[in-house]
């Protein structure tokens, strides 16, 4: 956390001079566009040791994304002083830290980091990921030689993952291997690996953060949040907007006792005939 929190005066007047978190991150990616090969790709016949495999690009920041997401999901309010306050590790969320690598998971994905020697491990190459569909290695350079490599972890998944859809990085400054599974079926693991010693499934956060949710349920609850802020200001929620629209169609409706009058929704309610409500409400 100290690594990180000696950027924030840097990020926040950057910030301060977007103006906007879009304008923030426009910034920041044309900074890697520009100053980075980040945007490169990997090609059969092009150099070997500049950009990056076909969406890797994307997928860590994505990785990085829900990494975060993760921490925030596990703060709670420090009540004394109305802070936030981590209450679990991010690196072991929902998992657990274990002897040369660690875990951490949401009920659809699965995050390990493996520990690989950070004089040894400099850049992407100086390391190989090999994933199944129940089987993780890790192997890590061990000398000058291109084919002196000896394994780091070589284990056994205790549930099936999409091989296919795995994504990894390398993390030189901190010595560790970042890797990203989508898990086949949506169920809580006890353990990563076989062999493993269990967690306690129900003392895990079963919360599903709003990105899991079906778009259905997440314009729900948007619009749950949206009246709850409507109520605290004193205005008028999502349904009640409704119904005053179609008041207002009413008011001037043919056969309306109040045509022609400036629309008043105080008095509606009680005087407003009910076939002509109805007859609006048909028509939307």
């Amino acid at each position: 956390a100290d690594r990180q929190e000696q950027y924030d005066s840097l990020y926040l007047s950057i910030l301060q001079r977007e103006g906007t978190l879009p304008a923030f991150f426009d910034s920041l990616f044309s900074f890697l566009m520009r100053r980075t090969d980040y945007y490169y790709q990997l090609t059969e016949n092009g150099p070997r040791d500049r950009g990056f495999p076909p969406g890797a690009a994307f997928d860590m920041v994505k990785q990085s994304f829900k990494k975060h997401e993760a921490l925030f999901n596990s703060t709670v309010i420090n009540k004394a002083t109305g802070e936030l306050a981590y209450s679990a590790d991010p690196e072991c969320y929902n998992g657990a830290a274990r002897d040369g690598y660690s875990w951490s998971q949401s009920i659809t994905e699965l995050d390990i980091r493996v520990n690989v020697d950070r004089s040894l491990a400099s850049k992407g190459s100086d390391v190989r990921v090999n994933v199944g569909r129940k089987s993780l290695r890790v192997d890590c350079r061990s000398g000058g030689g291109a084919r002196d490599f000896s394994t780091v972890l070589d284990r056994q998944l205790s549930h099936e993952v999409r091989a296919e859809e795995a994504v990894w990085s390398l993390v030189p400054s901190d010595g560790v291997v970042q890797i990203s599974l989508e898990k086949v079926q949506e169920r809580w693991w006890d353990c990563c690996f076989t062999g493993e010693e269990k967690i306690n499934t129900r003392e895990i956060d079963c919360s599903r953060p709003m990105s899991d949710l079906d778009e259905e349920a997440q314009a729900k609850i948007d619009q749950m949040m949206f009246d709850q802020r409507q109520k605290q200001m004193g205005l008028p929620t999502s349904e009640e907007a409704k119904t005053l629209d179609l008041l207002r169609k009413a008011w001037d409706a043919e056969g309306s006792p109040f045509k022609g009058t400036p629309f008043d929704p105080s008095v509606i309610s009680n005087q407003m005939p009910a076939d002509l409500l109805k007859q609006q409400q048909q028509q939307q």
